[in-house]
């Protein structure tokens, strides 16, 4: 996943990063730190899967099979 893409399209959404950190069930750093790349890429299931759900919600217009945005490996 390229958390920090869906981090920052759910804050362009119109949601701070405390409200994100709740929804997510995890710190205010962590969303943070996911924003700027670097948190290293990973993250617990959970905070996952809550983290995906905000973004079909929020970014993809309630779309459950909306795939979030996946890193790129260069060629």
């Amino acid at each position: 996943m390229d958390w920090v893409r869906i981090v920052n399209d759910i804050r362009q959404s119109g949601l701070t990063q405390v409200q994100i950190a709740q929804a997510a069930g995890c710190l205010q750093s962590t969303v943070s730190a996911l924003s700027r790349g670097e948190h290293g890429g990973r993250v617990s299931f959970g905070v996952g899967a809550k983290l995906i759900d905000l973004w079909r919600e929020r970014c993809a217009g309630g779309d459950s099979n909306a795939q979030p945005p996946q890193v790129t490996q260069a060629a």
